[in-house]
Parts: C-alpha cells; structure tokens; sequence
C-alpha cells in the first residue's frame, strides 16, 4: 500500500466549450462539397475556440484551494489543470 505521504502529480480534465462548432469545423474542412474544404485551423485557433471559461477555471482552482492544493497550472492547450507536488494524504 502506498504511503500517505507519497508525493504525487495529478491532471484534472477541464469542461471545454463549442464542442459543437468544432465538431462543425471539422466536417466541413473535410468535406470535398463544401466551401471549407481543406481550410484547416491552427492549433491557437482551436484553443481560443474551446479553452475552458476563466469561470470554469477559477471555480476549479478555488475547490483546489479550499482544500489546501495550490500549485496548479494549465496544460498548452488548456484543456487540463495540472496538480504538482502533491501528497496521496491531501488528495484523499
């Protein structure tokens, strides 16, 4: 059994947005009928388009923070926050 005071690191998947319009992006850049065909997104495109609300963010890290987890940060594409240096005791 793990040791309570075990040091671990955790990703917590964020609720993204316009799912929706992405999926809606993705069928019509890959459609030879339609008129967005072959026009692609680039990577900074597609995180502005479903990078989680500061809400959902803030609300995310502030439940962290009530229970004593600070040491956050969002993955590149925005999708996850990532958890460092914590103990299998605070995430219990």
């Amino acid at each position: 059994m793990s040791s309570l005071r075990t040091v671990v690191s955790l990703s917590i998947a964020l609720r993204l947005r316009n799912l929706d319009v992405l999926e809606k992006k993705l069928q019509e850049s890959s459609d030879p009928r339609s008129p967005r065909f072959g026009q692609h997104s680039t990577t900074a495109e597609l995180v502005d388009l479903t990078a989680p609300s500061a809400a959902t963010v803030t609300a995310v890290r502030d439940w962290l923070a009530r229970n004593n987890i600070v040491n956050t940060e969002l993955s590149g594409t925005q999708g996850f926050l990532r958890v460092k240096d914590v103990t299998i005791q605070q995430v219990r």
